[in-house]
């Protein structure tokens, strides 16, 4: 009886396989963490180039900027285009947090150039693939914040 208890703690067959069961769920965590920071790093990106767009169309608005035109530039950061249309750039410029301010104001060089400047700057909620295990962590409230400014260079 104990030679064939001894034969069975010596057997190495399973190994592997338990191995595996005891590695997988911390393999699995790190995939989705690289996948999510991936994700964060993409619509970060995107609400970016939202932005250098919208300012380069303010650039070439008049100054002061009328409320049509304001409209038209936070529809291209939003969008990429100036008619609004769907889809978002961002799936969190439709969240409640999302904001986006256009300003402008005039660049003074020591008085002797006021140089019309235009700056958006906007604050945009990440829309995580997993939302349940991003706020088990506590980032649920991750948000992606960036600003942008350009010179007027007129029409």
């Amino acid at each position: 009886m104990s030679g064939s208890l001894i034969s069975i703690l010596r057997e190495r067959s399973g190994v592997a396989a338990i191995e595996f069961a005891l590695c997988i769920p911390l393999f699995l965590l790190v995939l989705v963490g690289v996948i999510e920071y991936g994700r964060v790093l993409a619509q970060a990106n995107a609400v970016e180039k939202g932005l250098r767009a919208g300012a380069m169309l303010a650039a070439r608005s008049d100054f002061p900027l009328t409320g049509a035109q304001e409209k038209r530039i936070k529809n291209m950061v939003m969008t990429g285009n100036v008619a609004g249309d769907p889809p978002y750039l961002v799936p969190g410029w439709g969240e409640a947090g999302a904001s986006l301010v256009v300003t402008s104001d005039t660049f003074n060089s020591g008085g002797v150039v006021n140089l019309p400047v235009f700056r958006l700057e906007a604050t945009v909620p990440y829309q995580p693939l997993l939302p349940g295990l991003i706020s088990m962590i506590g980032l649920d409230d991750l948000m992606i914040t960036t600003a942008h400014e350009q010179a007027r260079v007129g029409n």
